[in-house]
């Protein structure tokens, strides 16, 4: 399919793409970070930016028992899902790929878990993480 746009819009498509991909790496950065700040046993409170109210706070969906899974906070599956993302389309700068294709599979594979990640934010923790959603933005901005 990136074989049919002009030189010029598959580079400023790239281009969004990476922006896009940014956004996403540099929100899993920062609730990397704020999981293990709440996680620490410094005893103090946390505070973030993105803990807005009861029903939008990130420190609670951090503090979860859903912000792990085999021990891992999920926001490192995150840096490593965009990290991977951003090479391919890093790479296609220098040589021709198919990153288009890789980019929509694995963005279309990671929907299923954002959707499982915000129904538990929901209906489990009852607090939603504006940079969890941040996330789930990207994945379908890309999928699509």
């Amino acid at each position: 399919m990136s074989e049919v746009l002009p030189g010029k819009e598959k580079h400023i498509l790239r281009i969004v793409v990476l922006v896009l991909l940014t956004l996403g790496l540099s929100s899993s950065i920062y609730l990397a970070n704020l999981y293990i700040e709440v996680h620490s046993y410094s005893g103090e409170p946390v505070e973030s930016f993105c803990a807005i109210s009861n029903g939008m706070n990130c420190v609670t969906v951090a503090s979860s028992r859903y912000s792990t899974i085999f021990g891992i906070p999920v926001a490192v599956y995150g840096i490593e899902f965009f990290l991977a993302q951003i090479i391919i389309v890093a790479a296609s700068f220098f040589r021709k790929t198919y990153w288009r294709s890789w980019l929509f599979l694995s963005n279309a594979a990671a929907i299923l878990p954002c959707g499982a990640l915000a129904w538990i934010s929901a209906f489990h923790i009852q607090s939603f993480c504006l940079l969890c959603c941040v996330v789930y933005f990207v994945c379908i901005s890309i999928a699509t």
